[in-house]
């Protein structure tokens, strides 16, 4: 029994004791964090703290922090009432935290240029490390420069670090934020946001972060009265994660970036190639394997109609050294493009066009699988009756498409890529021409992967103007699309049609199985090497009425003398050949259709 009463007195003396020694050791940790911070105010804000009174308690101390800024010219002095809470048990936030104390700042005003009241506690640990949580609310709407209204109810920012202050981790959060530009008349509004950020400053000269962010519920909306348009933007949630950030390496992008300002003040005009050329460095030292970002449920809105985005991005297969080519290579994505209806009239012009249910959706996994489609329900363009009411109403349709649908997939490994598209149509119009189950298919298959990278490099020194003047510029452009080419390249083309003079049909091959390394990057070998065959059918009606069609009236201003010496229209030197092929039996008419099948190899060819 007297053990266990020795044991409860040792406790409490401990529980009594602990706090005035852990005091003791607080406020050195207190005075030590100020002349830290003053060394960093001192550069950055021209800010001084100073504490002017300290009471110390058994469990807690009083502490009188002055604070002299200097803004503009104007000296501003504030007193900052503190209190140091002692360890080794604090509470922080709803949480039991253990350490040698606390230092909290209840109901602090500041008046620009936010009107806000701050509420602070900063934990310091056993290990000389430290955490500060910062919560700023305010219940005034700022004025901005008599421009914009400011109002963010509650930002919460949380900092952590270690005992040498090597390792900084940012925390900030916010809800209920608008800004409104009463000027332009602007809103924005952000029910929750929040970033963090991840700072490796153990080297002065080159700190090292990581750096993500993100919104939810974001509204931007532009309200102009005078011309009755509203135009609004509206999202679920918008964020990017991991972003690095090194300062050496962007400071010397922005010094190169002031530098090509500078000469544009100069000389009024800007590189163009070095200014992407830079936006290309930033972007590729800034994203890493680990970036990604999201964009869910965006929408736009405007009185035309509605535009609905998603879209995913992260480059997973990244390596730690790239540049901005290899981006492009390592990109995996998803995007989704919705637009329901749309509607626009150019009152001008006298023509209008309506849209229903366009869809874009597009996938990509690092280049070697991707997949696009686009479809569309309903196109319509159409011409407006200048002399009726304002709302100028429809007169004759131009243009008419019924259920249109593109899609594109790239399959890509090591060594081949292949591509494949195709276009589908329903029913279409043209003025008073239509045609219905309009397919189209295009295949590009077995091109040398390897190849892409020496085209992206060629288009680089040819765009930079660093080429080689021994070899003419065409061959330059040529010889990379050149090297694309293997012995199982093979394009593979059909198109189908109905008319109302019946059905149209092309099929087509083209292949170089003879190609190898030793043949020289020439369109002459292109051509010399290339085996190909052609079938195609046509209505006789269709082709009877394109050869008698009336032909295009010379223009007003032109002289008959002058019509006559000029070279035929691409369009009567196409009814020439036409003519010509059915004359020598190049086109057999049989059953209605005139066919045609070719093959050949190089300039060699046979029609069948």
């Amino acid at each position: 029994m007297k053990q266990i009463g020795k044991i409860l007195a040792i406790i409490v003396f401990l529980g009594l004791s602990l706090p005035y020694v852990f005091g003791i050791v607080a406020n050195r940790h207190a005075v030590r964090f100020v002349d830290r911070l003053n060394v960093l105010l001192a550069k950055q804000h021209a800010t001084e703290l100073k504490i002017m009174a300290f009471h110390r308690g058994w469990f807690s101390s009083q502490i009188l922090l002055k604070m002299k800024q200097t803004t503009n010219g104007h000296l501003d002095i504030k007193t900052v009432p503190i209190v140091l809470g002692h360890g080794p048990v604090s509470f922080v936030n709803g949480h039991i935290m253990f350490g040698v104390g606390t230092v909290s700042i209840a109901d602090f005003q500041i008046g620009n240029p936010v009107p806000c009241r701050i509420n602070a506690k900063m934990h310091f640990d056993f290990s000389g490390g430290w955490s500060a949580f910062l919560l700023l609310t305010q219940n005034k709407v700022a004025i901005l420069k008599n421009i914009v209204k400011f109002h963010i109810p509650e930002l919460l920012v949380r900092v952590d670090s270690n005992a040498a202050a090597t390792h900084i981790v940012w925390h900030f959060s916010g809800s209920g934020l608008e800004m409104v530009n009463i000027k332009d008349r602007l809103t924005l509004k952000l029910k929750n946001f929040y970033a963090t950020m991840n700072q490796d400053v153990s080297n002065a000269k080159d700190w090292q972060a990581m750096f993500s962010a993100g919104i939810r519920d974001p509204e931007l909306r532009l309200d102009t009265i005078k011309n009755a348009l509203d135009f609004s933007i509206t999202a679920n949630k918008i964020n990017f994660n991991n972003l690095q950030l090194n300062t050496q390496t962007i400071t010397a992008i922005l010094n190169q970036l002031k530098i090509l300002l500078q000469k544009k003040e100069a000389t009024g005009r800007i590189d163009s190639e070095q200014l992407l050329n830079l936006v290309q460095q930033l972007i590729s030292v800034t994203v890493t394997k680990n970036t990604d970002a999201t964009v869910k449920n965006l929408t736009l809105t405007t009185p035309m109609g509605q535009i609905n985005l998603n879209y995913k991005i992260a480059f997973p297969a990244l390596k730690q050294q790239h540049d901005f080519s290899k981006l492009a290579e390592n990109i995996s994505s998803s995007l989704m493009l919705h637009v329901p209806n749309w509607e626009y009239n150019n009152i001008k012009n006298h023509f209008g066009m309506k849209i229903s249910h366009f869809m874009f959706h597009s996938t990509n996994k690092s280049s070697s699988l991707t997949n696009e489609t686009i479809t569309l329900e309903n196109l319509f363009v159409y011409t407006l009756n200048p002399e009726s009411s304002p709302m100028m109403t429809k007169n004759d349709e131009l243009y008419l498409i019924h259920h249109l649908s593109l899609s594109n997939q790239l399959v890509k490994n090591a060594q081949n890529s292949s591509n494949t598209t195709q276009f589908d149509i329903k029913h279409a119009c043209i003025v008073q021409d239509c045609f219905y189950n309009f397919h189209d298919r295009f295949e590009i298959l077995n091109l040398n992967s390897p190849a892409f990278t020496i085209l992206g490099e060629s288009a680089q020194k040819l765009s930079s103007h660093a080429v080689d003047t021994s070899v003419s510029k065409q061959n330059q452009a040529i010889e990379p699309y050149l090297k694309l080419i293997t012995p199982n390249t093979k394009i593979v083309f059909s198109h189908n049609m109905t008319t109302s003079s019946g059905v149209t049909k092309l099929t087509g091959t083209l292949s170089w199985p003879h190609w190898t390394k030793q043949t020289p990057l020439t369109i002459d070998s292109l051509i010399q090497q290339a085996v190909y065959g052609v079938h195609l059918i046509l209505p006789v009606k269709s082709v009877n009425a394109f050869l008698t069609a009336p032909k295009k009236a010379p223009h007003a201003n032109q002289s008959i003398k002058t019509t006559t010496a000029a070279r035929p229209s691409s369009l009567e030197r196409m009814r020439q050949i036409m003519e010509n092929a059915i004359q020598k039996d190049y086109f057999k008419k049989i059953n209605g259709v005139y066919e045609i099948n070719v093959k050949g190899h190089g300039k060699d060819y046979v029609f069948n």
